[in-house]
């Protein structure tokens, strides 16, 4: 639903139409609960609905009614959905890949939309592959960071009908995160300012698993790059360089990841970028996006001084960090979305990975990738907090 309303957000005033905290008093449009029960009988195959408002029932309404018919049909709201005027009112495509939370009965989103150039969609016979670790109790974070804080605000039928509510509190560096330039850079941007199209792009998978799998200290190196660009070609322009090492099957356990269960990071054993690797990639790549890696740093357990970090985040590129599933991906190929938690002020962010695998079919003894040009609009994810 576009009503217009982003355009008065975060003013609250604006947005409720009131600074009191009594419901009986907001004022907003939403979905009426006919309307959701139209869609669920006549529209059963729909995932769910959004709003540019903070609730997907209307400020009036009674009872969370659109909620409750919602949920019934399993289907899930967005809420407080930025920039819908911005996209066509079909052809669009949206990727909602929300903060992946353990028992989470909701969570920050950050959601992009595209549509193809002319306007006209087709068909998208791609696969996708999750790269993502839950966010929980399990969730492994850096030396030094405080662990995954969850709180339950309500879980009861109190109202007459079942409502649940949880609050989190999460540091940036954990579990598969982003790593903003801000990171390592004084003048680096920080999560929210990094542009939507350099968060999207082709996914190079460099494996190295075979070799972590005898030695937990080994590093990508420029001999893996040029070995990748002479299989598929030159890295190219907007790409991801991911390090897939095996590690992804050792996660959560500490013990596995690190190999050691103390915190004294000259114990850490783990694959990474080595630090020639990372200054060919910046100086004969410059325009990759950034790079991931499925272990807890960019750096190798071993290294000193973070050479990678140092290397990588202060030429403006991001990093990601315990991305999940790389051996799932094509070494080429594949297009990586990644939607981090749009963190005004955020040197990291938990993030959403989600691999994107075009299907290729043959026609006329040829083949090809069934895609498209993407036009990327970003609809920034409002963090305000509210009641539903």
């Amino acid at each position: 639903m576009n009503s217009g309303w982003h355009k008065k957000y975060p003013d609250k005033m604006q947005v409720f139409s009131t600074l009191e905290n009594d419901t009986a008093k907001f004022h907003f449009p939403g979905f009426h609960p006919d309307a959701i029960d139209w869609l669920l009988q006549n529209r059963p195959k729909i995932h769910g609905i959004g709003v540019d408002t903070p609730s997907t029932d209307f400020g009036q309404s009674k009872d969370f009614q659109t909620h409750r018919k919602l949920a019934a049909g399993g289907k899930y709201g967005l809420e407080n959905v930025a920039n819908l005027d911005a996209i066509p009112e079909s052809g669009a495509t949206i990727y909602t890949l929300p903060y992946k939370l353990t028992n989470g009965t909701g969570a920050p989103v950050h959601i992009i939309a595209s549509w193809p150039k002319g306007g006209k969609q087709l068909e998208d016979f791609s696969s996708y592959v999750d790269l993502t670790h839950p966010f929980g109790l399990n969730t492994i974070y850096w030396v030094g960071n405080p662990p995954f804080e969850p709180k339950i605000l309500r879980a009861d039928s109190s109202f007459g009908f079942w409502y649940a509510s949880s609050a989190f509190c999460a540091a940036e560096h954990g579990g598969t995160h982003i790593d903003a330039p801000r990171h390592f850079s004084k003048t680096g941007a920080y999560v929210a300012d990094i542009p939507v199209d350099r968060l999207v792009g082709p996914a190079v998978v460099i494996d190295i698993s075979k070799r972590a799998a005898q030695d937990r200290d080994t590093a990508v190196q420029v001999s893996d790059l040029e070995a990748w660009e002479e299989r598929n070609g030159r890295i190219p322009r907007g790409a991801i360089v991911l390090m897939n090492s095996g590690w992804t099957r050792k996660y959560p356990n500490r013990l596995e990841v690190f190999g050691t269960l103390e915190s004294n990071t000259s114990l850490f054993h783990f694959p990474g970028f080595s630090a020639n690797a990372s200054l060919w990639l910046v100086s004969n790549r410059p325009t990759i996006a950034g790079i991931g890696v499925d272990v807890p740093s960019l750096d190798v357990g071993q290294s000193v001084g973070a050479p990678t970090h140092r290397t990588v985040l202060p030429r403006n590129l991001y990093g990601l960090e315990n991305v999940a599933n790389l051996n799932l991906l094509p070494e080429s190929g594949a297009t990586l979305i990644v939607l981090a938690y749009r963190l005004a002020n955020g040197t990291g962010a938990p993030a959403y990975v989600v691999g994107k695998i075009p299907y290729v079919v043959s026609s006329s003894n040829h083949l090809y990738f069934i895609s498209w040009m993407y036009i990327i609009v970003l609809i920034q994810t409002l963090l305000a907090s509210h009641l539903v």
